[in-house]
């Protein structure tokens, strides 16, 4: 089965079927970054924020846009808010201890 892309090959603007293809993307990716079972980090992440930005920017539908703006700002803020929670961590436990209760918290939780 092929994986239908997100921009027509032929470069023409984007149509309400590449829309809904846009927004199912958006839809998958939020799912991903910010699911508790898997990780999602590094490249695999800026790769997901940088496919929506892509699809904000080729998008001529505002409610395409608005999708995409949201969807990027809800991986924004779970980015942020794991990040704080690991940053908890390591000052309720400074030092070695500190960096392995985050590793196995991730593992546990993301």
């Amino acid at each position: 089965e092929t994986v239908p892309t997100v921009l027509p090959e032929d470069g023409a603007a984007p149509t309400a079927a590449s829309d809904a293809v846009h927004n199912a993307a958006n839809k998958a990716l939020l799912s991903l970054v910010t699911s508790v079972r898997c990780h999602v980090h590094d490249a695999p992440l800026l790769g997901a924020i940088r496919t929506v930005f892509s699809a904000y920017l080729v998008s001529r539908s505002g409610f395409v846009r608005d999708v995409c703006r949201s969807t990027l700002a809800d991986m924004v803020h779970h980015v942020f808010d794991r990040m704080e929670v690991a940053g908890v961590a390591v000052q309720a436990h400074p030092g070695v201890g500190g960096r392995a209760l985050v590793a196995r918290y991730q593992t546990d939780v993301y």
